[in-house]
């Protein structure tokens, strides 16, 4: 006969059931999952240190490839630029490392770097003070800012492209709308040579219009070479570039802020004297990181 106790047991008996059913079917399926996620996690150790030796031999070859481009830059410029004159000019301030660093490197060429000649004041005559002292500087009867801008513009050309056909720009830097910057080593020559080739270097805080400047560097490269090194996304390269007429005339380097550049200025420089124009660097329009050598 069936009795409460028998029925207890049976309910604990099947309960025991269940519960080691459960616990034998977990354990089983724990150590499927540790299992599982151990392989996945060896894969991925495998993949970090594939990916920490790929990025250890980039490093090395990273290092090499500086070291390379440091011992051999001199080389590679070496007697480029051989007793030619070499100017930089802006539009506004600029940093005295970036001219610097690309000066060591013109200086290598065996080139002679002059200094710079800061003109953002002269390309901008707005305010009737600055117009007046422009006015007597150059000579001028009108009173129309753009003619006198253009007066001493004109100015500014003749005494870097033909210093013994006009005058010094005494006149213009006693006005403050230029200024004579020389170089650490030396002084600012009284008199541009004959055959300059100009680096021009857009102000990092230049105000002044791109079109104006563009326009005027052109007037420049139609008498003496002229390249642009610009820096980043430099408004005055893409300018340049962008304007057809002008992009035959001036050349252009993206940036003289890594060795490339400075390297391209160089040969840049070199290519003018022989009448060829080119882009470098790697923003659009660019046409090889450094010209053919």
């Amino acid at each position: 006969m069936i009795n409460l106790r028998f029925h207890i047991v049976s309910l604990v008996a099947v309960f025991l059931a269940l519960a080691i059913g459960i616990a034998v079917g977990a354990t089983v399926v724990d150590q499927g999952l540790v299992s599982q996620s151990q392989r996945r996690i060896e894969s991925l150790d495998r993949t970090l240190e594939d990916r920490a030796s790929a990025i250890r031999d980039l490093k090395l070859e990273k290092a090499a490839l500086e070291k390379f481009g440091e011992q051999s830059e001199d080389r590679m410029v070496s007697n480029r630029l051989l007793a030619k004159s070499v100017l930089f000019v802006t539009d506004g301030a600029i940093d005295d490392n970036r001219t610097a660093e690309l000066a060591n490197t013109l200086r290598a060429s065996g080139a002679r770097v002059l200094g710079t000649l800061a003109i953002g004041p002269a390309l901008e005559i707005l305010a009737p003070e600055t117009l007046e002292r422009a006015r007597v500087a150059v000579g001028a009867t009108s009173t129309r800012p753009e003619t006198v801008r253009f007066l001493v513009g004109q100015r500014i050309i003749g005494a870097i492209g033909r210093p013994f056909d006009v005058e010094s720009l005494q006149p213009l830097a006693a006005t403050g709308l230029v200024e004579r910057r020389p170089v650490s080593d030396g002084s600012f020559p009284d008199v541009i040579p004959v055959g300059t080739r100009v680096v021009f270097l857009r102000g990092a805080s230049s105000t002044i219009d791109v079109a104006d400047t563009a326009a005027w560097i052109g007037r420049l490269a139609d008498m003496i070479p002229v390249v642009i090194v610009g820096r980043n996304d430099d408004p005055m390269v893409r300018k340049v570039r962008d304007v057809t007429a002008l992009a035959k005339r001036v050349s252009t380097i993206d940036d003289a802020a890594d060795r490339a550049g400075r390297v391209g200025t160089v040969y840049a420089l070199e290519d003018l004297g022989r009448g060829r124009v080119g882009h470098y660097g790697s923003a659009d329009g660019a046409q090889r990181l450094i010209p053919t050598p």
